[in-house]
């Protein structure tokens, strides 16, 4: 995608395509788009013109979110510098369709990454009547920036989720403690996910008996299930 300072006009452009009631599936930016954006600007009208879109993909971009809107598969790439706009409008929105939500936070700094999970725990407090699949990676999740573990005690979006990816995040032993004893009060997940992140067998273990396919990092491969109980 060509870096531009206005995307108005060309979402303008895909909204009236002879093909856009058609589109299933969207993405817009790049990992190389730079924050430059002069305009933020909304989605709203894209849902009419494209009734048929389901799945978006935003990587290095910002866009306002607002309204009702009809996705059912959100894939959110951002930082301090880029998506930052779209994560913190995410919860301005209803999304009574959406089933599968998936951040990706790529940042260094501490008080972005704290500002990013006070935004992504906003979004998760509200109603999700369809959300199965939840993925959070990144970093987010820094015992150095607690404010994404707050995502662990809403028990309503705990109850929902099928499947639970968290890889590649900074999660300790400490912190498998404390989100195993949220997941012990529902059925088992489908799939879990902890692998990428700085757990030692004694987390793994903890986590593991909370999901049908369970998924982690051992000393030089990813153990299965069956090994870390």
């Amino acid at each position: 995608m060509p870096r531009v300072a206005n995307l108005t006009p060309l979402l303008a452009a895909i909204a009236s395509a002879p093909a856009a009631r058609v589109i299933r599936s969207l993405g817009l930016g790049d990992a190389e788009t730079v924050s430059d954006q002069k305009v933020t600007p909304d989605l709203a009208a894209l849902w009419p013109a494209m009734p048929s879109l389901k799945r978006m993909r935003l990587r290095g971009i910002d866009v306002r979110f607002a309204g009702e809107v009809p996705l059912q598969q959100l894939e959110l790439e951002a930082s301090s510098y880029y998506g930052r706009r779209s994560l913190e409008t995410l919860a301005d929105a209803q999304w009574p369709q959406l089933a599968a939500f998936s951040l990706v936070f790529r940042d260094n700094d501490l008080e972005g990454t704290r500002s990013a999970g006070q935004a992504l725990v906003r979004f998760l407090s509200g109603a999700f009547p369809a959300l199965r699949l939840l993925e959070v990676s990144g970093g987010i999740l820094d015992p150095r920036a607690p404010a994404a573990y707050v995502m662990f005690e809403l028990p309503a979006l705990l109850a929902r989720l099928e499947s639970l990816g968290l890889s590649d995040n900074l999660l300790d032993d400490d912190n498998a403690r404390l989100i195993a004893s949220r997941l012990a009060s529902r059925p088992p997940l489908r799939s879990l996910d902890v692998s990428r992140n700085r757990l030692s067998h004694v987390g793994i273990g903890l986590l593991a008996p909370f999901a049908t396919d369970f998924r982690a990092d051992g000393p030089h491969r990813e153990l299965t299930r069956e090994e870390c109980t």
